[in-house]
């Protein structure tokens, strides 16, 4: 199954037992009940997969209390929001079976079930801990998310991690980049001229990019913009004004989408001589188009290269 994400039950607990000594303030114990309400939806309401809590977790121990008591019966009455929320996120979540995913090797290390869960499992692990730095820690299969950002980031791990081609990638597409619409010019990894096994994950990482920082990098400065995709490892630039001199070449350019025709001649390149993909940023386009675009990048051609 793509898409595993699992409730760091080491994180609650030492989240509780630090709000109950006033070591943290208050707002920063809120600030972890909205990450995890926020991680919670953003699985289920965008469909990721699934996330998990082990069956086990109320009998967690913080002060000599069970982690439900503290959630359901708190003793201070100025936590009873933030406490009872916790509870009902926790309701949302599927339950693992702990004896089923019990790792001694693991679990004597960290003494939480999550922990072993994602041994077994792979996956996202929601947490506030540096479990990245433990020695059964394994970066291939397991991803931190500490933040909402790093949501969709161990989704598209999960997903690239178990595919070997793009049809299976776009498979996700909605997913994976919410922020682009894809053409039917720019769906066969075949039209790019580079060979798919060496390639894949460049284009992937270029995508990436395109969904998450295009729009917001590009500011009307070509070489500005330019130089913010080369520190995010993706080269990219428009078309010369050689190839603007050449109506035939430019009309290459032109994309379909509701019978209006969108250029795209800013491009990615996979290779120096190989491996185009041409975008649009998707922002001045005709209600028409953006009805159907909905305002995203468009990606518009995957090529070889292009006439110029």
């Amino acid at each position: 199954m793509i898409g595993k994400f699992v409730i760091d039950e080491g994180t609650v607990c030492s989240i509780i037992n630090d709000i109950l000594d006033e070591a943290i303030t208050c707002d920063e114990f809120l600030n972890y009940v909205d990450f995890v309400t926020s991680c919670i939806s953003g699985v289920l309401e965008n469909e990721l997969g699934t996330i998990y809590i082990s069956d086990d977790y109320p009998r967690n121990v913080v002060k000599e209390r069970f982690l439900i008591e503290h959630l359901c019966h708190p003793l201070n009455s100025e936590l009873r929001d933030g406490f009872l929320r916790l509870a009902i996120d926790f309701e949302r979540t599927s339950k693992f079976i702990a004896e089923d995913y019990y790792v001694e090797d693991v679990y004597s290390q960290d003494g939480y079930l999550a922990s072993s869960f994602l041994f077994k499992s792979g996956g996202g692990i929601i947490t506030c801990r540096s479990l990245d730095s433990e020695s059964w820690w394994i970066s291939e299969k397991f991803f931190i998310v500490s933040e909402y950002a790093h949501l969709i980031n161990s989704f598209r791990e999960q997903v690239y991690s178990g595919i070997k081609s793009f049809s299976e990638a776009l498979e996700h597409s909605s997913k994976l980049w919410c922020n682009c619409y894809f053409t039917a010019r720019a769906k066969r990894f075949s039209q790019l001229g580079v060979n798919e096994l060496t390639h894949l994950k460049t284009l992937l990482k270029h995508l990436d990019y395109l969904n998450d920082y295009a729009q917001s990098d590009f500011n009307g400065e070509s070489h500005f913009f330019i130089r913010k995709a080369a520190s995010k490892g993706v080269e990219l630039s428009p078309d010369s004004s050689k190839t603007h001199e050449n109506a035939r070449a430019m009309k290459e350019r032109n994309v379909d989408v509701e019978g209006s025709s969108i250029l795209c001649e800013w491009h990615t390149k996979i290779t120096k001589t190989a491996g185009r993909v041409h975008f649009n940023f998707g922002k001045s386009v005709s209600e028409e188009v953006a009805n159907v675009t909905g305002g995203r990048v468009i990606i518009g051609i995957f090529n070889k290269h292009l006439t110029t």
